[in-house]
């Protein structure tokens, strides 16, 4: 039997069984739209991979998934859950923490499809598809001796970290990943596909650095790409009774190293399956040179570590040495971040003590694991954008540190009582920098860490009227409203 008739065939038996549930009908009316073999149901295991979230309290179950294969045929689908209202979600890399913001009970959209990497030496550029992952990006880029300013741990994806902004290991030299994008295949809520420059649409350019997935769905991004050699860093463990040491060599750091090449992240974590129960803190050290550099992180070096894994090495290595800090990977959990526009001892005190405060009052539920995340970064890693070229941040008067809190549990009866513990963290934190009017409480959240509480106001403040503009031009029926996200409506 031809092929043909055998896709027929199926497609009207897949037809006839599942039009009894009318919620299923987009389904048919996709897979007659793009075929038969892009459109998956439960139990299949195309569909499982395309739910799965690096969170389970991320995923949700849709009534099918699909997988486009071209922009074009993502621009079909687009159009098509436009018509008919459906609700639906893009899945990238599926790293975020918000339910519903890449998952959803209608349509899942896998752009499991989009997965190159294209150097091209010439330009200085590299096309990267929306589905991967960072890990996936530097080893395909690192025969070149090539980079991007990407994300900092191995199983962060693409397309939401560039989306949101993106805070790199090469970043106080070079700005935001966001920032680095020359251009966006895009499929746009009318049904068409383009390609976006800052030459041929700056006002929309500008809203896809950090504005999120309410302009389309980005396919491809083209990045700028830098020179890689072997650098030097790693990562140590180290025990709750060296803590002092930890926190005192970060403030050093933070005050006295201007050199850009250098940077740190400092994780506190407490409870659970954390090295059998023990709280331990993780220090990542990168420098962006083969050598250790004289002085920087001697204070880190001294202490004495649970495990040690420091050394001259790869990108990617220097990457996936981040797995030994992957907690929380496929069970439940949530984050936040308070914008912090200086560290000082106060603060730095106080998150750790919220990390060993909230771990010991959870102990009756099925928390496993509440962390904190110390980020410090130099003016220069967003003097590279301006506020005319980027969504996020909306001011770059200062540097403010994207700090992230996050817990983690395996039960969904615990969720109301991690979420609310969550919310109480961070206004604790708040209210220990609104005491020193450094204005944490409203000024810059980073996107990618942000509650799906965090208000519009926050995230954009000053830009927001020119972003609803923008969504009014490109997305007047609000059709990416349809999906999750932080939604910016079109102006009215």
């Amino acid at each position: 039997m031809k092929l043909y008739n055998i896709l027929a065939i199926s497609l009207t038996v897949f037809g006839a069984a599942i039009r009894i549930n009318a919620q299923l009908d987009i389904c048919v009316d996709i897979a007659a739209s793009i075929g038969i073999l892009s459109v998956f149901l439960p139990g299949t295991l195309q569909y499982t991979s395309d739910v799965l979230h690096w969170l389970e309290t991320s995923a949700q179950e849709a009534t099918c998934s699909v997988r486009p294969s071209t922009a074009d045929e993502v621009a079909t689908v687009l159009a098509l859950l436009g018509s008919t209202n459906t609700p639906f979600a893009v899945k990238g890399g599926g790293h975020t923490s918000n339910p519903g913001f890449s998952s959803t009970t209608g349509v899942q959209i896998s752009l499991e499809n989009f997965a190159d990497v294209v150097y091209d030496e010439d330009a200085g550029t590299v096309t990267i598809g929306a589905s991967l992952i960072w890990d996936d990006v530097y080893l395909e880029l690192e025969q070149y001796g090539v980079t991007v300013l990407g994300g900092r741990f191995p199983t962060v994806g693409v397309a939401g970290f560039l989306l949101g902004g993106g805070y790199s290991w090469k970043s106080n030299q070079f700005g935001l990943g966001s920032d680095s994008v020359v251009a966006w295949e895009i499929a746009l809520p009318n049904g068409t596909v383009a390609t976006v420059t800052d030459a041929n649409d700056p006002d929309l350019a500008f809203a896809l650095r950090g504005g999120g997935n309410n302009f389309g769905i980005v396919t491809n991004f083209v990045m700028k790409a830098y020179p890689q050699t072997e650098v030097w860093g790693g990562i140590l463990v180290i025990t709750q009774d060296n803590w002092n040491a930890v926190l005192n060599a970060t403030e050093t750091f933070i005050s006295t190293v201007t050199d850009p090449k250098a940077e740190i992240f400092i994780i506190f974590g407490s409870a659970g399956l954390v090295v059998a129960d023990v709280p331990v803190s993780f220090i990542s050290l990168f420098y962006d040179s083969p050598d250790q550099p004289e002085g920087i992180f001697d204070q880190f070096l001294a202490i004495g570590a649970l495990l040690t894994d420091i050394s001259t090495r790869s990108l990617v290595s220097m990457v996936e040495s981040g797995l030994a800090a992957n907690y929380g990977a496929f069970t439940r959990g949530t984050w936040n971040t308070i914008p912090v526009p200086a560290y000082d001892s106060t603060f730095l005190n106080e998150l750790v003590n919220q990390t060993l405060f909230w771990s010991g009052q959870l102990t009756s539920s099925s928390s496993i694991l509440v962390a904190c995340g110390i980020e410090p970064f130099l003016p220069s890693a967003i003097a590279s954008g301006t506020t005319e070229t980027a969504a996020y941040p909306y001011t770059r008067e200062k540097v403010y540190s994207p700090t992230l809190m996050s817990m983690y549990w395996l039960l969904p009866s615990s969720d109301t009582e991690m979420f609310s513990a969550m919310n109480s963290s961070i206004d604790t934190l708040v209210s220990v920098l609104a005491a020193a009017d450094d204005g944490a409480a409203t000024e810059v959240p980073y996107n990618n860490y942000a509650a799906s509480t965090t208000t519009l106001e926050e995230l954009y403040g000053t830009n927001l009227d020119r972003l609803m503009e923008i969504k009014e031009r490109i997305d007047p029926k609000n059709i990416m409203g349809l999906a999750g996200g932080f939604k910016i409506l079109p102006t009215v």
